[in-house]
């Protein structure tokens, strides 16, 4: 992707910086708007700078609206500063971490150079407020709308209400504004993306490609947003700011929001839209080794892999634009977790900062494409592959299994230089994610009486998502026969439900996707207790089985395969074995699950080692045992992992995650408080403009 320019490497270019340095907001001063905002080359440099100052600090690429805090997914520690995503054990909190601070203070940053850019372009060229036609000139002025509107809705999500500016701030302005409701701020944000979407370009008709934001982005965004407006969300406890609110939707206009999140869906997914972006569903990838090290037919995979070697598809509606040992988290915060054994070479350390809850991992269909290319069971260190510790709790460790789409040892290129900044484009888009909403559009709406809309209709949107997952030899079984078993808009809705979680594991949305359809508190209650029934069964008989069949066992049996070994069982050693399992190898133990191993072996010295792994998803009988270890495997602790220490029933990440809500606030019919307090140091100085409610601290 890096042959398009990342926007930090342009604004080098275009101002003749020795070092990447964003251009400031003083610098828009030196010039008169009229001559800067009448000009397309000034306007696209003074455009560049909205976009390096939303991916700097802690904006866009916010920590805080990542945090996982789902039933798929959890983070691999628990710590004060991530305190609210586990709802507030200690029932509140003076969150004055700097990082989340930045995230406040970065978006608003954002926000202001954009206010600066459309005001300047509406002073210059008045005309374009009203305009219908299409030029590059109105798609910088879409772009900048819709840059705000991303921040405004990021900052929505996670603190709620929030001061609202639309115009930029100056020296002499009141810079203390109370809060606005999110649903006037959404409101507004609508109006102005539909006003635009329709001066926009596609993404395949600009120079920069994904990398700048498009129309389909644009008209993606204002799914998002409407569908936010339209669900529910945590709102105050009228004169009890020490209430932990209530979980509120806009009863009387709640369906007018999903009719317009499907009218702009419908332009992207069957109309002009149509020819400019499209589902990746075939790989055309060589093998490796003739298929005996692994195989490719997975286009699944291919989505992540073209990041990771800087290219860009049709399925991508907008890219994060980031440049190589300068930016980005994906690839370390965002990836197959590694503990880390240099910070020279690509088996530095990649924090992980997603983990997959044992009971998503073992209801994956075992047919499912995306399984191993979502998840992963080991990681590697050194060049040598160990398992995962799936219930312990570590930074960056052994613990958790890990998100796998993702991988600096997978990069065409692999980075060298420290742990983060891999450059590593984040999408924040892909039209599969439409699709699937496209699908809840069509089947709550014709479930709330709407004509004109069909579940029927949304299970043939599942459908696309969903028939790229499994093999052609699977497709009756696993698509058609499935499908035909949700029939009402109900069980459809349940359908769409799961099949995001299946396809968008790991990419920001599942936490604020149970907020607004208001099961975030069920569905992190309902985790615990399958996590505790687990680990009860594995402590009783060895093993639990889930519905899907497959087994989660107390301990697996491993083998560290040298470079020789591989060798000699007829591998080749220059490829680890970082590819999908052939069809009839489930029982490899080399091959299965797939995609993980080592990597390229050159990258690695002086160790080279896969690893053989028996056991991970059906226990073994003692017989088994005994002849594995004859062969040279060894029992590594898996399910038992779960298990309490120092007295305690049960591990960390059992006790731990979503501790601040229990049964018992359930019961007395208290939501889940995942909104974030205002940063403290905000609040003290707003002269009692900005006040935590709650039950939060404001000092």
């Amino acid at each position: 992707m890096k042959n398009i320019i990342s926007s930090l490497a342009l604004l080098s270019v275009l101002f003749g910086m020795s070092g990447c340095r964003d251009l400031t907001v003083e610098r828009l001063s030196l010039f008169d708007d009229g001559y800067v905002f009448s000009s397309e080359e000034e306007t696209f440099k003074a455009l560049l700078n909205v976009y390096s100052t939303a991916k700097a600090g802690q904006a866009l690429a916010a920590k805080a609206y990542e945090c996982p805090g789902s039933d798929i997914e959890i983070r691999p520690e628990f710590a004060t500063w991530a305190e609210f995503m586990h709802f507030y054990p200690s029932g509140t909190s003076t969150f004055l971490s700097s990082e989340y601070r930045n995230c406040w203070e970065q978006s608003f940053k954002a926000i202001n150079v954009a206010n600066l850019i459309i005001e300047g372009m509406e002073t210059a060229n008045p005309w374009i407020k009203d305009t219908e036609e299409v030029s590059s000139y109105t798609q910088m002025y879409g772009e900048a709308i819709t840059l705000r509107a991303t921040c405004y809705r990021m900052l929505t999500l996670i603190y709620g209400d929030v001061p609202f500016l639309i115009k930029p701030t100056r020296a002499g302005d009141d810079f203390y504004k109370s809060p606005t409701s999110r649903w006037e701020i959404q409101d507004y944000l609508l109006d102005e993306l539909e006003r635009v979407e329709k001066i926009m370009m596609w993404a395949d008709q600009i120079p920069q490609q994904t990398e700048r934001i498009g129309r389909g982005y644009t008209l993606g965004l204002i799914a998002r947003i409407a569908l936010q407006r339209g669900g529910y969300t945590l709102m105050p406890e009228e004169g009890n700011p020490a209430g932990w609110g209530t979980m509120k939707r806009d009863e009387a206009n709640w369906k007018s929001y999903y009719k317009r999140a499907h009218t702009a869906l419908k332009v992207l997914i069957e109309g002009e839209g149509a020819g400019h972006h499209r589902l990746l569903t075939a790989d055309s990838r060589t093998n490796v080794n003739s298929g005996k090290n692994g195989i490719f037919s997975n286009p699944y995979q291919l989505i992540f892999q073209d990041q990771m070697d800087y290219k860009t598809n049709a399925e991508s509606l907008w890219e994060l634009a980031m440049a190589r040992d300068n930016d980005g988290d994906i690839g370390y915060t965002y990836a197959r977790a590694h503990p880390g054994a240099s910070s020279n070479d690509n088996s530095s350390k990649q924090y992980g900062g997603i983990r997959a809850q044992p009971t998503y991992y073992y209801n994956f269909d075992p047919k499912d494409l995306r399984r191993d290319v979502t998840a992963t069971v080991s990681y590697t260190t050194g060049g040598v592959e160990k398992p995962y510790q799936p219930g312990a709790q570590t930074d960056g460790g052994v613990g958790g299994i890990s998100l796998n789409k993702w991988d600096k040892i997978r990069m065409v290129n692999p980075t060298f230089r420290g742990t983060s900044n891999t450059g590593i484009n984040q999408v924040y888009m892909r039209l599969a994610d439409m699709i699937l909403l496209m699908a809840e559009c069509e089947t709550v709406l014709a479930g709330a009486g709407e004509g004109g809309y069909s579940a029927a209709k949304a299970k043939e949107l599942i459908r696309q998502v969903r028939s790229r997952a499994f093999a052609a030899e699977d497709q009756q079984a696993k698509v058609t026969d499935y499908l035909a078993e949700f029939n009402s808009p109900t069980e459809v809705f349940k359908a769409v439900v799961d099949e995001r979680g299946w396809e968008l594991f790991g990419e920001r949305v599942r936490k604020f996707d149970l907020v607004r359809w208001n099961t975030l508190g069920d569905s992190i209650l309902s985790v615990r207790k399958q996590l505790m029934s687990m680990t009860d069964q594995i402590r009783a008989k060895g093993y639990c089985v889930f519905p899907t069949g497959l087994e989660m066992a107390d301990t697996i049996y491993v083998k560290s395969m040298s470079a020789a070994d591989m060798t000699a069982a007829g591998y080749t050693t220059a490829v680890g074995l970082t590819y999908g399992c052939p069809v009839g190898q489930e029982d490899n133990p080399l091959l299965h699950p797939g995609w993980r191993g080592i990597g390229e072996a050159p990258n690695w010295a002086p160790v080279n080692s896969n690893l053989a792994m028996k056991g991970v998803f059906k226990h073994l009988t003692e017989a088994e045992k005994t002849v594995l270890r004859q062969q040279g495997y060894k029992a590594e602790a898996w399910g038992a992992t779960y298990f309490g220490s120092g007295g305690a029933q049960y591990s960390a990440p059992i006790i731990n995650n979503f501790s601040g809500y229990t049964d018992a606030d359930k019961a007395a019919g208290r939501p889940a408080r995942y909104l974030m307090p205002y940063p403290g140091d905000v609040v003290l100085a707003s002269k009692g403009k900005l006040v935590n409610q709650y039950g939060l601290a404001n000092q």
